[in-house]
């Protein structure tokens, strides 16, 4: 993902993902291809678990580091991450599920 570009306002963008981890990488790749911010910084939250054991761990961020830096990614407990989405949504209603419609057309 893109560092900050001058001259322009920064845009910070946080992608967070609550998926199954069959599919982590493939959206993260397109996040990154598609929806990250040029003029600031980028972070992917990925909510535990994350794999079923270390090797599918290891395969897992291997996945991810072709399209993130490790400064990137974030991995979080399920429950600790639960109540940040529901005070997300609770706030913007529907938002989230825009913006991921926003990101699967770009990447389509």
């Amino acid at each position: 993902m893109h560092g900050a570009a001058q001259g322009r306002a920064r845009a910070n963008r946080i992608f967070y993902l609550s998926i199954p981890p069959s599919i982590f990488t493939d959206v993260a790749a397109c996040a990154s291809e598609a929806a990250s911010s040029a003029s600031g910084w980028n972070r992917v939250i990925v909510e535990k678990p994350f794999g079923r054991d270390l090797a599918s761990f290891q395969e897992l961020s291997a996945e991810l580091s072709k399209s993130l830096t490790e400064d990137q990614m974030f991995r979080i407990d399920h429950y600790l991450g639960k109540e940040l989405i529901e005070n997300l949504t609770a706030r913007a209603p529907g938002a989230p599920a825009r913006a991921l419609q926003g990101v699967c057309k770009r990447c389509a």
